[in-house]
C-alpha cells in the first residue's frame, strides 16, 4: 500500500515538472531601427544600448514562432498565426534611439530606462498596456481602448484617447499640452503653461497645474475639469 501510494505521488510530481515547461531563448541581431511595434500577445521590454538587438524568451511554444522583422526602421515583433495554449512571450528589445511605440492590441510594452527623444509617437491599439518615463520635447499620443501610463518631461504634448481607452500622465510636467477625449474616455495631464482640452461623448479631461491659457471645448457630455488633488 505505501509502495503504491508513493508512485502515485512520484507520478504526479513527475507530470508537475512536465507541465513546467521551462523558457526557451534566443539573441537575434536586427536591422537598425528607430520604431518599434509589439503585436498580440507580446510583453516587450525596451533597453537602451550601443547595438541593436532583439532578446526572445518564450514559454510554452518555440522562438521560432516569435517573428522579428525590420522594415522602413520599423522593427516588427509579432507571433506566427496558430493556436497557442498557455503561451507566454517576454521580448527584450535593446536599441539605439527611438521616436515611434506602437503596442498592438493585446500587447505591453515598458522600458528599463528612460526614454529620451526630441520628438516621440506613441500609439496603443484594442486592450494595450503601455507604461513608460519619457523625456522628450515633443509627445504625440494616440490610443483606443488602452491604457498608457507615462512619468517624465514633455515640452509640448498632445494627446488623443478615444474609445474608453485611458490616458494617464499626470507625472509628465508639460508646458504646452493638447488633449482630446472621446467615447467615454479618461485623460489626466499636466499643463504648466497652456492647456487646450476637448471632450466629447462622455470622455473626461482631467489637468493639473496653473496654465496662464486654458482652451475647453465640452460636448455631448463630455467634461474638461481640474484635477482636485492638484
Amino acid at each position: 500500500m505505501k509502495l503504491t501510494s508513493t508512485i502515485i505521488l512520484l507520478l504526479a510530481v513527475l507530470t508537475g515538472l512536465q507541465a513546467q515547461e521551462p523558457d526557451h531563448t534566443q539573441i537575434r541581431k536586427v536591422g537598425s531601427f528607430d520604431k518599434v511595434k509589439a503585436s498580440k500577445g507580446i510583453n516587450v521590454t525596451l533597453i537602451e544600448g550601443d547595438k541593436e538587438e532583439v532578446d526572445v524568451h518564450i514559454k510554452n511554444a518555440e522562438v521560432s514562432d516569435v517573428i522579428t522583422t525590420v522594415k522602413n526602421r520599423q522593427l516588427v515583433v509579432k507571433m506566427k498565426t496558430k493556436i497557442y495554449k498557455d503561451m507566454a512571450v517576454q521580448v527584450y528589445v535593446t536599441y539605439k534611439r527611438l521616436r515611434e511605440i506602437e503596442a498592438g492590441s493585446g500587447a505591453s510594452i515598458d522600458a528599463e530606462n528612460i526614454i529620451y527623444a526630441e520628438s516621440l509617437k506613441l500609439r496603443g491599439g484594442t486592450e494595450s498596456n503601455i507604461i513608460l518615463d519619457v523625456d522628450v520635447n515633443n509627445l504625440d499620443v494616440n490610443g483606443s481602448t488602452s491604457k498608457i501610463e507615462l512619468a517624465g518631461k514633455a515640452k509640448y504634448q498632445e494627446i488623443n484617447i478615444g474609445a474608453g481607452g485611458k490616458y494617464l500622465g499626470f507625472n509628465v510636467e508639460s508646458d504646452e499640452t493638447y488633449a482630446k477625449s472621446t467615447l467615454g474616455s479618461i485623460v489626466e495631464v499636466t499643463a504648466n503653461k497652456k492647456l487646450g482640452a476637448t471632450a466629447g461623448s462622455g470622455g473626461v479631461v482631467y489637468y493639473r497645474g496653473e496654465p496662464d491659457k486654458i482652451e475647453k471645448n465640452e460636448n455631448t457630455g463630455g467634461k474638461v475639469k481640474k484635477d482636485s488633488g492638484s
